[in-house]
């Protein structure tokens, strides 16, 4: 199974220990897979301890019937049946909404990968099963194609936290990356899956994403502000003078931005 750029960037950003990875809204389930095979190399499972519970699996999750059941046919060619008790780590496919996992408490974190669908539907799944599992210590690893800040708002009034974040370019795109936590900000140091991150509090339009690296990096963040920017000026321009609320969200928002470009254009690069 091929994987592109995005996605890569996305299985790269998969770090520590995890009892169980939700694939959601899968379509082929590349990225899965691509954790899948990752693995199962490495010959080491999910990284998990010794004496930790060994039933490791990798879950595909898709709502359309026909790209599960083309999904099945796949990893069954590539990776033999699912549910295996013989390799370090299975996987298994379900066909249902994101919003209904079957989530069950872990002794480590479950990732659950969400990538593909806007922010607004994204922030919406979350909601629910933040709200429906609100116990369980799960980490979210989110890729929105578009509304961005919708899905932002929506990690900062769960009070989630910010493990990683950053960006991808992909045939001229530009996508935020983000990876947080549901503790509500109450991270276990002692965890191995947590203290591979630095962790804080998720910003409305980024902190992370602008401390660039390199001359590429630059680019990319200078491409993606740029663009983040003239939307609000736009949206700024269109907006009903009398919703003062959402005048003064899109001013911040704009003035926010406008010191991103500011900073980039200095191009200091960070260690």
């Amino acid at each position: 199974m091929k994987i592109g750029k995005r996605l890569q960037h996305l299985a790269d950003m998969v770090k520590g220990q995890y009892s169980v990875v939700w694939d959601t809204c899968c379509d082929h389930g590349q990225l899965g897979a691509s954790l899948l095979k990752r693995y199962r190399n490495a010959g080491e499972g999910l990284g998990l301890e010794e004496n930790v519970d060994k039933s490791q699996t990798i879950n595909f999750v898709d709502i359309g019937p026909e790209i599960i059941q083309e999904l099945n046919n796949n990893l069954q060619t590539y990776f033999g049946p699912p549910n295996s008790t013989v390799i370090p780590v299975s996987w298994q496919t379900y066909c249902m909404s994101t919003t209904e996992l079957p989530l069950k408490s872990s002794q480590y974190p479950q990732l659950i990968i969400i990538a593909g669908v806007g922010g607004d539907l994204m922030s919406d799944m979350v909601d629910a099963i933040l709200k429906r599992c609100p116990q369980l210590d799960l980490h979210f690893l989110l890729c929105p194609v578009h509304h961005q800040t919708t899905l932002r708002k929506t990690l900062r009034q769960h009070k989630c936290t910010l493990l990683e974040e950053s960006l991808v370019m992909e045939n001229k795109r530009v996508y935020e990356c983000i990876l947080v936590s549901s503790d509500n900000g109450r991270v276990d140091t002692n965890k191995k899956v947590d203290s591979a991150y630095k962790t804080n509090p998720v910003s409305l339009i980024g902190e992370a994403i602008w401390q660039i690296k390199s001359e590429k990096e630059h680019v990319v963040a200078l491409n993606y502000a740029s663009k983040r920017f003239g939307h609000y000026k736009r949206t700024l321009a269109g907006m009903n003078q009398n919703d003062s609320p959402a005048i003064e969200e899109a001013q911040f928002l704009l003035e926010q931005y406008q010191q991103v470009l500011t900073k980039l254009s200095l191009k200091l690069y960070s260690d």
